[in-house]
């Protein structure tokens, strides 16, 4: 009898020591599943236990945006973007983000690309409206817009300006080739002695002034003194 009740409380510690392992590998492998995704959402930019809503915009060109660059709604950041992919064979980019649900706004609201910074960073923000139109939910395509850069409104400064000087450059190029083309040979002939002419002219009196300083150099004291008597 003692003998069977020895190996009854065996059998029971045993079977004891088996579960518990068994709870613990479960845990285990529960809490790795956990971790991994947690983990998965992390790196896709996608939180686990979030209630914004998840809406769409549809861009030609985002200009370098980012996934998990910020939205924002009057400059504070209410969302980021999530993914952007090609929409279409013409290269049009599905822009994904989320937006908290604790602002509403109209669905008519834009969601307009800007320069976040001097380097020529993207953003993303929504200028929200308050139409008649229905708020905006979760799954909804945002109308778009984008607004030039730093870069962009110089070369639109710039460019007018820029066509007025070649204007003025070829108008200038016009105006010698028909002064050349009025002036025959002898009259440019003539010009060039002129010129000529004139560039002896000015030498001549350049040396006759140097000559002049030497001789009143050479007579101050003389004329000091005439000029004191």
């Amino acid at each position: 009898i003692i003998s069977n009740f020895a190996q009854q409380v065996l059998i029971r510690k045993y079977c004891r020591l088996k579960l518990s392992r068994e709870i613990k590998t479960g845990i285990i492998v529960i809490g790795g599943i956990l971790l991994f995704i947690l983990g998965f959402s992390y790196l896709k930019s996608t939180p686990l236990f979030d209630n914004s809503k998840t809406m769409y915009a549809v861009y030609p060109d985002v200009g370098g945006l980012q996934p998990g660059t910020p939205v924002s709604i009057n400059g504070f950041n209410v969302g980021k973007v999530n993914d952007i992919r090609f929409m279409d064979a013409k290269g049009n980019l599905l822009v994904t983000f989320t937006v908290s649900s604790d602002f509403m706004f109209s669905k008519n609201s834009p969601a307009v690309l800007f320069d976040s910074g001097i380097l020529g960073g993207k953003g993303l923000r929504i200028l929200p409206l308050f139409d008649d139109a229905p708020l905006a939910k979760n799954g909804d395509t945002l109308t778009t817009n984008t607004q030039p850069g730093l870069a962009e409104l110089a070369e639109q400064k710039f460019t007018p300006f820029l066509q007025k000087f070649e204007s003025a450059v070829s108008g200038a190029d016009s105006v010698l080739v028909n002064v050349n083309e009025v002036l025959d040979e002898k009259t440019k002939r003539d010009l060039r002695g002129a010129i000529s002419g004139l560039s002896t002219l000015i030498n001549s009196l350049q040396g006759s002034a140097t000559e002049l300083n030497k001789i009143l150099r050479n007579n101050s004291g003389k004329l000091d003194s005439s000029l004191t008597n």
